[in-house]
């Protein structure tokens, strides 16, 4: 869905996929129907049958993209490509082996289904790179194409999407933050259904959430940035700025006043793949952190509350 050129531009890629390297896609469960607006869990499974000559980097910024066949009917949710908080996870690297390395994400990050209907889905991963020596200089990494794997969305369930928010609110308010993993993946995977449905009403959740001590506030955050309702988000987000019960931090303002630039000028959209359309893009762009830091300085900034 997203351009790949920034990040073939920082890490150069194999020209050649080596055939003992194998990166395969399956749908979390074997669960292939979806409604719309549910979260799509994956599995990616990387492996190689000649052990520890390549290796897995667990950390990256955005490493994967997955292409939509159908294109139509199917949207990018975050239109900045920089935006980033997609495809990151725990640091280090892991040895490949015959024995599959399995790393699970969420489809619903990179795609966002807009229509019901039958859709394939292909990943492209750009985690795998040969090892080295210390004193050798950084390889290449390797741009490994996935199968191919289908997916039915069936139409908007109002009723079903209207439960699913329910069901998320009633995690986040009775499942306390403690200081154990399993106390914030729950509550993280609540966050990230509400994050997901892309409703009116999640939107005004993620709204009324997005308080700046949050540790989910990042989900909170890519909720409103990738609304498909835009000007209710920056609608509500601005009835907020005069709320006095809803905290307002340095995040929501940057949010807010990114919403609001993208309103009147657009979204930035994927970045080219080449001139001059990458020019014009920059162009834009510009134009729009201009906005962005005007409503941040001027038109929001007066009424912060605090960070």
């Amino acid at each position: 869905m997203r351009s790949l050129l920034a990040l073939a531009a920082a890490l150069p890629l194999a020209a050649q996929i080596p055939p003992d390297v194998d990166f395969h896609l399956r749908l979390a469960n074997d669960k292939t129907r979806f409604q719309l607006g549910e979260t799509i869990p994956l599995h990616l499974s990387f492996s190689s049958a000649t052990p520890e000559k390549y290796e897995l980097v667990m950390w990256m910024h955005d490493p994967e993209d997955f292409q939509v066949e159908p294109a139509e009917g199917a949207s990018d949710p975050l239109p900045d490509p920089f935006a980033g908080g997609r495809g990151t996870g725990p640091g280090g690297t892991a040895v490949l082996r015959e024995k599959p390395e399995i790393i699970g994400r969420d489809l619903n990050e990179w795609v966002r289904f807009d229509s019901p209907g039958q859709y394939r889905i292909t990943g492209v991963s750009r985690r795998v790179q040969p090892r080295r020596r210390p004193e050798e200089p950084p390889t290449r990494a390797l741009e490994l194409r996935s199968n191919t794997v289908e997916v039915t969305i069936l139409p908007a369930d109002p009723v079903w999407q209207a439960a699913e928010l329910v069901r998320a609110i009633e995690v986040l308010e009775t499942v306390l933050p403690g200081p154990d993993w399993k106390t914030f993946e729950v509550r993280r995977s609540a966050a990230r259904k509400m994050r997901f449905l892309n409703t009116p009403g999640a939107v005004r959740q993620c709204v009324r959430r997005f308080r700046g001590v949050e540790p989910l506030d990042s989900e909170f955050r890519f909720c409103l940035l990738g609304a498909s309702p835009r000007q209710l988000a920056v609608e509500t987000m601005e009835q907020g700025l005069r709320d006095s019960s809803q905290p307002v931090s340095t995040g929501f303002i940057d949010t807010l006043a990114k919403l609001r630039a993208w309103l009147e000028l657009g979204a930035p959209g994927p970045y080219p793949k080449a001139e001059p359309a990458q020019t014009r893009w920059r162009d834009e762009s510009k134009k729009t952190v201009r906005a962005r830091d005007e409503a941040a300085g001027g038109r929001y900034r007066p009424a912060r509350r605090g960070d």
